[in-house]
């Protein structure tokens, strides 16, 4: 992102936008789809930056699914044992 100013960052296709100000060094977007592949672009006041590299977006990760299902699994088990 850049040093200073304002800027904003925008993501094709879709045209999707994230803006801040300063030397902030992450952003997030949301509603961005699954095995959709994106690039981003930066404006400030000095112009536009080109294109990044193509990125796609994952389902949700491997790992992440385990632990939803492990917390989802252990909540039944405590209901279970409370009736």
């Amino acid at each position: 992102m850049p040093s200073s100013g304002d800027w904003t960052v925008t993501a094709e296709p879709g045209g999707s936008t994230i803006t801040g100000t300063g030397p902030t060094t992450t952003g997030t977007f949301t509603g961005l789809s699954a095995s959709t592949t994106y690039t981003f672009k930066v404006t400030n006041s000095d112009g536009t930056s080109p294109a990044s590299a193509d990125v796609t977006i994952d389902a949700v990760p491997l790992a992440l699914q385990y632990r939803q299902y492990r917390v989802l699994y252990s909540r039944r088990v405590e209901r279970r044992q409370e009736q």
